[in-house]
């Protein structure tokens, strides 16, 4: 008699070993070590579905690119030449747009006056870093073998244990 298996138990072990193929494809072209340490996977069984992606508000851009920015009028753009000299960041990159923190006025004055800040009015583009684009190819064919033991099992259960089987998916 074939072992029965609940399918949400076989879909969720599906989705948990594509989501697990994916996120370290994806880690493997990530440059910034705050996103690679940040990837999760999120599992989706009411759509038959997983993604990967960091919390990070920043993470669109940096994936993307984005293009110049201008400081609104009276005000200026300030950063760090060196990001290891900003006290903001000392524990981490903000996840939320709404954990970035202002620099005190000491600290600003502190900065300014040791060399370490650049303020302008604009910054030109930052180039992409399409890290899931490159990360997911070939993705397709490294399913393959988690496809092919989820539907075995799936059908397993339906048709029970034959002599000789043969399966072929075709994923697109």
């Amino acid at each position: 008699m074939p072992r029965k298996v609940p399918l949400a138990d076989l879909k969720e072990r599906f989705l948990a070993e594509l989501g697990k193929l994916a996120l370290d494809k994806a880690r493997g072209k990530v440059e910034s070590k705050t996103l690679r340490d940040a990837l999760r996977i999120e599992l989706r069984p009411d759509i038959f579905g997983v993604s990967v992606g960091a919390p990070h508000y920043w993470a669109i851009y940096y994936h993307d690119g984005r293009g110049p920015v201008r400081a609104a009028p009276g005000k200026w753009l300030v950063y760090f030449k060196d990001p290891a000299d900003d006290p903001r960041i000392k524990r981490g990159y903000p996840v939320r747009a709404a954990d970035i923190i202002r620099l005190s006025r000491s600290q600003f004055l502190e900065a300014l006056a040791k060399d370490q800040l650049i303020v302008t009015k604009s910054v030109g583009r930052a180039k992409a870093h399409p890290f899931f684009t490159r990360g997911m190819q070939g993705m397709d064919q490294r399913a393959h073998a988690p496809a092919k033991r989820f539907v075995r099992e799936m059908l397993g259960d339906f048709i029970g244990r034959v002599e000789k089987d043969s399966l072929n998916i075709r994923l697109k």
